[in-house]
């Protein structure tokens, strides 16, 4: 199986990488441009995180790299890549976004929802009709407080604390008109705190700042006894959503 990926070199993505390849599948990874090579940074990313020298040659054997820019129409592709590109995909893989709450709308919506805009426009010129997956987030739910969300509910009923819950809740909007109308499966998946046992990938603190590692903030205005987010153990790795690619 042929997956196209974007989000490769995140938290997520580098768990998600070596998993594939683990199933025989091969990877095309979407990363902006400007960047180190993806593969590269993969590579050296699974060699601080334990991984053998073995399977990271393994891994740049069955993967390869495409440099996008994922706020612009069609990740910016000219037609003939975006032809090839979908032409060898079996399924499509989204996991990249902006998840930083201090950046704002002007920053975050070109990703955020435009990115997965581009890459819907991408997928539905399938000619397999191969699935789109996406991986979004447990806060698109929004301001919601008590109850059970099903995946058929509409999610911005209750409002937003922050545009990175609405631009997430806009990008899931976009996906399932995207499946109505072209009649193509977009599976989504919703974590909320992703860990785990892997040692951290460098020396800075778990408590990035840029991430919020561990604790999902609310809105500064809130009350002292407003729910938090925390993990039990300072030392533990945590991330409470994917990061961008």
């Amino acid at each position: 199986m042929q997956v196209t990926l974007t989000g490769g070199t995140g938290f997520l993505g580098l768990r998600l990488v070596p998993e594939l390849v683990n199933r025989n599948c091969s990877v095309t990874l979407l990363s902006r441009r400007g960047s180190t090579g993806s593969i590269d940074r993969i590579s050296r990313a699974l060699g601080r995180l334990g991984e053998t020298p073995d399977f990271i040659r393994k891994i740049r054997r069955r993967a390869d790299g495409l440099a996008i820019d994922i706020a612009r129409p069609l990740f910016g592709l000219p037609d003939y890549r975006v032809e090839k590109l979908v032409r060898r995909t079996d399924m499509f893989l989204h996991s990249a976004g902006i998840i930083d709450l201090d950046t704002g709308t002007r920053a975050m919506r070109p990703v955020n929802v435009n990115g997965p805009r581009s890459f819907l426009d991408i997928a539905a010129g399938s000619p397999r009709r191969a699935p789109f997956c996406h991986v979004n987030t447990a806060f698109v739910a929004g301001a919601r407080r008590s109850g059970t969300v099903a995946e058929a509910d509409p999610i911005d009923t209750y409002g937003f604390e922050d545009e990175y819950e609405r631009s997430r809740c806009d990008a899931e909007s976009l996906l399932r008109q995207w499946s109505r109308k072209n009649g193509m499966p977009a599976p989504v998946m919703r974590p909320s705190a992703l860990a785990t046992d892997r040692p951290r990938s460098s020396r800075r603190t778990p408590f990035r700042p840029s991430a919020r590692c561990c604790v999902r903030r609310r809105s500064k205005e809130e009350s002292p006894d407003s729910p938090f987010r925390r993990a039990r153990d300072r030392s533990s790795t945590c991330r409470d959503r994917p990061t961008r690619d």
